[in-house]
């Protein structure tokens, strides 16, 4: 591997509703304390801000971007929203 590869951290970004306890919520919290971060930089992208898990996310130090409080009716538009957030 390259040396510039071995040194650019990969931006990812993680779309979620709400901070609920439920089974993605959870398995994303899991997968965010597990994460490199050598070599990822995540972001999290959420609907509504609080919930159960908020504080645990928050905990972790990762940016938290909190979008207009779409709907999960609406999650098409909401995913348009992502490269407006990063």
């Amino acid at each position: 591997m390259s040396s510039r590869l071995s040194l650019t951290r990969i931006r990812i970004a993680f779309l979620i509703q709400f901070f609920s306890i439920g089974g993605i919520e959870t398995r994303m919290l899991k997968i965010l304390r597990a994460i490199d971060r050598d070599r990822f930089e995540p972001t999290i992208i959420c609907a509504r801000d609080g919930g159960l898990l908020g504080d645990a996310f928050k905990a972790l130090g990762f940016p938290i971007v909190t979008t207009r409080g779409l709907l999960a009716v609406n999650r098409a538009i909401q995913a348009a929203e992502v490269p407006r957030v990063l």
